[in-house]
């Protein structure tokens, strides 16, 4: 068959033989049996009808029955084999192979431990149950010890671990888990140690380079990207310049295209011109290991060179339909290959489209050497786009000019960069020479992929895989056709024209999403947080989902993720859990990360169920851990367990994260109060950051201290619009404001992004409150976070003590102390070391290895939390430790109190430790005297009414009242009353019960029953709420029988403070004592009522609430 001056005549049987070899691949081989036998048939009827026109149709049906045969025949090799049914089972093996291709490190698709490595081998004999016997096949192997990626193609070597069934598609027998490192490693051949040897002196060769070229210059030699800079790989993915950095027919056509014009200026003639192309070819396929896609490659890039060489396309085209045929037929699991694909396509654009393009471009007088360089890659673009889309779901507009702009510098860089590697094995320093002049065409293509990548609208969406790539293909050809048609062309150069003119630059200069640069999104997904962080293209980690599925879903839409190695949910509130399903939709996910608390259960239950449908693994989150995902490193903060008995314990019981990417820090705190703020502070955890996502949407449960320790240049808040909550803080937002951070709200400014760029922070909003794209600057020298309330006492002898026991209860109060000791110890050893253990879950062996003589000395304070949990031995343990401690060595143990484990603090005791004592604040008066010496301590000064106020409006959490205390003077000038903390703390004194008491007892109903509404939505618990009606009414009862009228003796009398008195005269105006006896036994039911009595214990105090306050219009 012959087309417009076209030899297609084995194009048939090539294509035939590859699409029947895909059908067939992940089919049982009676598939292709019956393909074998139906070509067969069909074969016979065209040979007996003899007409001459049938050839084309014979050569078709040829190549399906050799690809269908050929296929069948390895299939069935593969369902057959033992190894088949040993990875049904799962078994633990002990295999010989032999390495087929270059081991590659690959991301892990949970993200947690080392990248593993994964290379394909050749089986020689396999061992399980002690029976070993000779056995063929490929495997894949998958292993994380690092030496596995040390090996080279046709080392024979032996590996232990468990198959598991391989995945389909291609021959792979099994797949192999390795366990620990290869085994009796045998010497690669000579060829390939040659080929490493050259290689090594390459990457020495580049190391006077900058980073980006020294990474670079391999890739585009030898197809070495081991060392590639991530985002330059992705700026090269971006603008179709990826198949620069892996060795493909492009690069044996210029080192044998150099050879041929060398020879041809020597004037050799053509058979050694021939010859001498060949020996280059082969001394290229051995320098970039002989591995097959580097064999595909040379045969590729062989056929174009004998197009450009013979200037005859007639018989290049064959040849590249015999070698398709031969190549599939030999490896079938090429029919599968995305880069043999690529490579085919590549070179049949070169040798249909680009002659015809070329010469039409010079009969438009351009010059030859132009008319090549825009016809080449445009061809070789055009003929791949539909594989690319359809692994991309994209379509590439700038790809044409960058590679036209690339076209000028491959050459040179590869030609210079073969030279230094076969160089650098006789004359390290020349090739160190040639390197850096191979340096200077490696910028321009950094320079062009770069700046290529940042092109707003430079590639367009499309549906993927196969039904994306068809219709692209079909639209091509249709174009293809079209375009013959001189009215056609004339209204398509019209509108390029346009295109180029108007839409492109409006594209660029216009803000694009996402922005160049982004390394985190907050999404605005309403009241709730959902947080991605970038780790490569169309990559992401997403930190909390928000509250529905929706928002979250097109946020990652609008941002090109496709693929989530990992989810992490801080904590199982609603509004950071409930638009999981929109994470999951249509992509690929790795998996779901979660804290230690898992509740609420209704949701842990709905996460779980989700998470088993979409079959990804449920992981918890453990402190220490550091993993990398693409671009982003990752930290674990905290927390160390879950909290509980807190003021909200999921979340104080949120996963704090910190990362690393594009040389910033980022600190994501999720939902953490002061408790786990404080907990953070006492275990020394490094919180500097230059980004924090502010905990808790803005909310003031937090603690200066912890904002001063990160003292962030950017924050971020993730909080809804009019919520009904007060987020974010007046008082968080302005102390960010003093330490001179930018700060991006989602409710006022839309999606949040931070960007660097060129070393530089930047944030740009979608919405259109603030200007996007404005610059932070670090200071040149900034100095440490002065912290605002004194938490450590005098470092005295005392807190250097070997043993030191913490009785109670009280948090605050048990991490001061043990933040006091560690301090103390710093301040003796700049190095000290802290360690923080949970008695529950030591060991006598981990205790003993911390509390022991250390060889390398340094001070160790060792922190045993909850001491009454330990078992025996680890009783037994401390306490002999406890009589015998190292000199270097304090021991800290925290103890509740109580009955249980009494024996370990009584040993401790015994053993002359300083036991402080961290019990609950019960009576009123320790509070009030803790909030003034707290304001004391920050410098400030307040009275006793101020004090009452402050408990009245923040409650008896003392790590609260700190926090409030130390905001408090910071807010003030130092003298605070009540009158100024009713100004601080407008929207949180309405919200609790004394409030809810103040305002029934006056009979301010509407009042009451709003403030009780307030705080039923933000979770207060009912019981407080009651307990304060209850109080109010005795304590006016208690005022109103009395006789003395005098407000100070009637207060001392009745043993109040002389305010509470005062207060409980006005509102006793109104009341009589029969009122007052009724109010009282209201309470009471009251009491009952939420305690479990009523079935709803939110219409209970709403009736409560109205019936107290009807019965003071009673007489």
């Amino acid at each position: 068959m012959n087309t417009g001056g076209l030899d297609l005549r084995l194009a048939g049987a090539a294509g035939a033989a590859w699409l029947v070899t895909l059908g067939c691949l992940d089919r049982p081989a009676t598939v292709a049996v019956g393909a074998v036998v139906a070509g067969f048939i069909g074969l016979l009827l065209v040979v007996v009808s003899r007409r001459p026109s049938s050839a084309g149709l014979a050569l078709l049906l040829l190549g399906v029955v050799a690809g269908a045969a050929c296929t069948g025949l390895r299939v069935w090799s593969r369902d057959n084999s033992p190894l088949t049914g040993l990875a049904r089972h799962g078994a633990a093996v002990s295999v010989d192979l032999i390495v087929t291709d270059d081991p590659r490190p690959v991301s892990h698709p949970s993200a947690f431990g080392p990248p593993p490595v994964v290379l394909r081998g050749r089986v020689v004999e396999i061992t399980s149950a002690g029976r070993t016997s000779a056995v063929g096949g490929q495997l894949l192997v998958v292993a994380t010890d690092h030496r596995w990626a040390l090996l080279l193609p046709s080392q024979r070597i032996t590996a232990s671990g468990r198959l598991e069934p391989a995945q389909g598609g291609d021959l792979t027998v099994a797949v192999l888990s390795a366990r620990g490192p290869p085994e009796r490693v045998a010497a690669p051949s000579g060829l390939q140690r040659a080929a490493g040897g050259l290689r090594s002196g390459l990457r020495a060769a580049c190391r006077a380079l900058p980073a980006k070229e020294r990474g670079l210059l391999p890739g585009l030699v030898l197809g070495d990207t081991n060392r590639l800079d991530p985002a330059l790989a992705d700026a090269f993915r971006a603008t179709g310049l990826t198949h620069l950095v892996a060795v493909s027919g492009t690069n044996c056509a210029i080192v044998c295209g150099a050879v041929l014009l060398l020879a041809r200026r020597l004037r050799a003639g053509r058979r050694a011109s021939a010859v001498l192309a060949g020996l280059a070819l082969v001394g290229f396929v051995v320098l970039a290991r002989p591995s097959p896609s580097v064999l595909r490659a040379a045969v590729m890039g062989a056929l174009a060179l004998l197009a450009l060489a013979i200037g005859r396309s007639r018989a290049a085209l064959p040849g590249l339909c015999a070698a398709v045929l031969l190549l599939v037929l030999i490896d079938p699991s090429l029919a599968r290959s995305a880069g043999f694909a690529l490579s085919v396509l590549a070179t049949a654009g070169l040798l249909v489209l680009a002659p015809p393009w070329r010469d039409g471009l010079r009969r438009r007088r351009l010059p030859r050497g132009l008319a090549e360089a825009v016809a080449v890659p445009a061809a070789a673009q055009l003929a791949c786009a539909p594989v690319l889309a359809a692994i991309g779901g994209q379509v590439g507009i700038v790809a044409v000019p960058a590679n036209l702009l690339a076209v000028p510098a491959v050459a040179p860089a590869t030609l210079l960069g073969v030279a230094a590697t076969v160089l650098s094995g006789v004359w390290p320093q020349g090739a160190a020479v040639l390197a850096r002049l191979a340096g200077v065409p490696t910028a321009w293509l950094v320079t062009v992929a770069e700046h290529g990548a940042r092109v707003r609208g430079g590639s367009i969406p499309w549906p993927p895989g196969p039904t994306g790539g068809m219709l692209l293909a079909g639209l091509l050809a249709g174009g293809l056709l079209l375009g013959r048609v001189p009215v056609v062309r004339r209204t398509a150069l019209c509108a390029g024209c346009v295109f180029a003119v108007v839409a492109l630059p409006v594209s660029v200069v216009a803000p694009g999403w996402p922005p160049p640069g982004w390394v985190l999104v907050a999404c605005d997904v309403g009241q709730g947080d959902a947080l991605v962080l970038n780790a490569g293209r169309h990559m992401a980690v997403v930190v909390d989902a928000g509250p529905d599925a929706g928002s979250v879903d097109n946020c990652l839409h609008r941002l090109g993720v496709r693929q989530v190695p990992l989810i992490v949910i801080t904590h199982l509130h609603a509004d950071h859990l409930g638009g999981l399903a929109g994470v999951l939709r249509g992509r690929s996910v790795g998996a779901v990360e979660v804290g230690p608390l898992h509740e609420p259960a209704l949701a842990w239950a709905d996460l779980s169920r989700q998470a088993h449908a979409a079959g990804i693994a449920v992981l918890r989150s453990r402190v220490g851990e550091r993993r990398t995902v693409g671009a982003v490193g990752l930290q674990v903060l905290g927390p160390i367990a879950a909290f509980h008995g807190t003021r909200s314990d999921p979340n104080n019981s949120s996963i704090v994260l910190r990362v690393r990417t594009a040389g910033r820090t980022l600190l994501l705190a999720g939902d953490a109060e002061v408790q786990a703020q404080d907990a953070l502070l006492a275990a020394g955890a490094d919180l500097h950051a230059d980004v924090l996502k502010v905990p808790h949407h803005g909310s003031a449960y937090g603690d200066p201290r912890f904002f001063d320790q990160v003292h962030p240049l950017v924050a971020i808040v993730s909080v809804g619009a009019d919520n009904p909550y007060g987020h974010p803080s007046a008082s968080v937002l302005a102390r960010l404001q003093r330490m001179g951070a930018q700060t991006g709200r989602t409710d006022r400014d839309g999606d949040l992004a931070v960007a660097v760029r060129a070393g530089r922070l930047y944030v740009i909003s979608t919405g259109a409150h603030r200007p996007a794209g404005r610059p932070i600057h670090r200071p040149a020298a900034r100095a440490p976070p002065r912290h605002t309330r004194a938490t450590i006492g005098t470092m005295s002898a005392e807190l250097l003590a070997p043993l030191r026991l913490i009785a109670g209860d009280e948090e605050l109060l048990v991490s001061r102390a043990i933040t006091e000791v560690f301090a103390a110890a710093r301040a003796d050893d700049a190095q000290a070391e802290l360690h923080q253990l949970v008695a529950g879950e030591l060991t006598a062996g981990g205790l003993a290895e911390l509390v022991s003589p250390s060889l390398f000395g340094g001070r160790r304070v060792v922190v045993v939390r909850d001491g009454q949990d330990a078992a025996k031995d680890v009783v037994a343990a401390l306490l002999a430790h406890a009589a015998d401690l190292a000199p270097d060595v304090t021991l800290v143990v925290t103890h509740l109190g109580g009955a249980k484990g009494k024996a370990l603090a009584d040993g401790l005791a015994r053993a002359g430790a300083v036991v402080v004592l961290c019990g609950k604040l019960r009576r009123p008066s320790e509070r009030v005297s803790f909030v003034r010496q707290e304001v004391r301590a920050a410098g400030g000064s307040i009275d006793e009414a101020g004090a009452q106020a402050l408990l009245d409006a923040v409650g008896t959490d003392l790590r609260e009242l700190a926090s409030a205390c130390a905001q408090l003077v910071s807010d003030t000038d130092g003298a605070i009353d009540g009158a100024a903390v009713a100004r601080c703390h407008r929207g949180r004194a309405e919200v609790t019960g004394f409030a809810v008491a103040d305002n029934a007892l006056v009979g301010d109903v509407a009042g009451a029953l709003s403030s009780l509404r307030w705080a039923l939505s933000l979770g207060v618990d009912p019981v407080p709420i009651a307990d304060a009606l209850a109080d109010g009414i005795r304590t006016v009862s208690r005022v109103a029988s009395a006789r003395r009228s005098g407000s100070p003796a009637l207060a001392a009398a009745l043993r109040m403070p002389v305010w509470k008195v005062e207060r409980a005269q006005r509102q006793a105006r109104g009341w009589s004592a029969d009122s007052l006896g009724r109010a009282m036994g209201l309470a009471a039911d009251l009491n009952a009522d939420v305690k479990g009595q009523a079935g709803d214990t939110r219409y209970a105090l709403e009736r409560a609430v109205l019936a107290i306050a009807a019965e003071r219009a009673k007489p």
